[in-house]
């Protein structure tokens, strides 16, 4: 099989660590696996980044971990020029005893050889984006509930107010 690949990188997400693998350049296989545990604070996230780039690791996996993976991805876009993001279910295939080292050794060898599908993750700004329009959602939701609550208040008062206003909190 013919790889493509300069050098792959397999990161093992969790809430506390991360758990990195870098496989040696393709054509050199003299050259020793490089391994490395990181903490997922903001610091770590850069110094682990500023590995990646020193190793010139242009292709990343790593396993969407709950929303644990959103601070790495953010922090190694734009580093890294390949970057997969897995599903767990496509991750699975890992039998016998699982350690975080072994997992990010598996993802690092199985991206090595063209085996994993990514998922899409939009583009920053549509990341955003979204992020706000859900925000807005919320808040919409939020100040409906308090209204009602308000009108539920009112009538358990004994104050009729919805049979002389139809909106309670609009002009009358």
């Amino acid at each position: 099989m013919e790889n493509a690949y300069r050098r792959c990188c397999g990161i093992d997400v969790h809430k506390k660590s991360l758990s990195v693998c870098i496989r040696p350049p393709i054509g050199r296989p003299e050259m020793p696996v490089r391994e490395e545990t990181f903490r997922t604070f903001t610091k770590d996230l850069r110094r682990l980044r500023t590995w990646l780039m020193q190793c010139h690791v242009t292709e990343l996996a790593m396993e969407s971990t709950g929303q644990y993976w959103r601070p790495v991805w953010n922090v190694l876009e734009g580093a890294v020029p390949r970057m997969l993001l897995l599903n767990p279910a496509h991750v699975k295939g890992l039998a016998g005893q699982k350690t975080d080292r072994k997992d990010a050794q598996w993802l690092a060898t199985r991206l090595e050889r063209e085996d994993l599908k990514g998922s899409f993750v939009p583009p920053q700004a549509l990341r955003e984006t979204r992020e706000l329009t859900r925000l807005r959602v919320h808040w919409l939701q939020d100040l409906n509930r308090i209204k009602n609550r308000i009108g539920d208040i009112c009538e358990s008062g004994n104050i009729k107010i919805s049979s002389v206003a139809s909106d309670l909190f609009g002009s009358t």
